[in-house]
């Protein structure tokens, strides 16, 4: 296990946001600890799953562009049917 520093800030590039694949919702989430120079790139969709991308970007524009690459490609909701949903209370 990699241990972090404890005085590590996260930083969300302002690439991160509201994205649409297929006609789905989802999150795109840019970030990097303030200690790390490499971007990690993660999707959350409705149901909160979290598909987090193999590998790490130079900047949080190569990680940006990856996605509008090879989002469209990746059928990351094959199980979800984000509009039957039910919130668990």
């Amino acid at each position: 296990m990699i241990s972090e520093p404890a005085d590590a800030n996260l930083l969300t590039s302002n690439l991160s946001r509201h994205v649409s694949i297929d006609g789905r919702a989802a999150e795109l989430f840019i970030y990097r600890l303030d200690t790390d120079t490499h971007w990690q790139m993660e999707i959350v969709d409705c149901t909160g799953a979290s598909f987090v991308w193999d590998g790490l970007f130079a900047s949080a524009q190569a990680a940006n562009d990856a996605f509008v690459r090879t989002a469209p490609e990746r059928d990351l909701f094959l199980f979800h049917d984000c509009g039957n949903v039910v919130p668990f209370r």
